[in-house]
């Protein structure tokens, strides 16, 4: 997915620079500039929220293995005491 988001902002990078026409007007091509730098910078900030969400999502889960784990190594070690 975060590749996925990363080449659909370069290709929209590229696109929309492919497309402006050329123009003897400094404002248009700034502005043109700045839009595009906008758009990278939304989908980088959109990037880095998914890998902090999955990063998060991979901790929670490795932290309820860690207890499953402990949980069940002290029942079993409980089964097989000799009274």
């Amino acid at each position: 997915m975060c590749i996925s988001l990363l080449s659909m902002t370069g290709a929209y990078a590229c696109a929309i620079l492919a497309t402006t026409p050329k123009s003897t007007n400094l404002s248009n091509i700034n502005n043109t500039r700045k839009g595009i730098v906008v758009a990278i910078i939304v989908y980088v900030a959109i990037v880095v929220v998914l890998l902090m969400s999955l990063v998060v999502r991979f901790i929670r889960y490795m932290v309820g293995e860690m207890r499953n784990k402990n949980v069940r190594g002290e029942a079993a070690a409980e089964d097989t005491e000799i009274a």
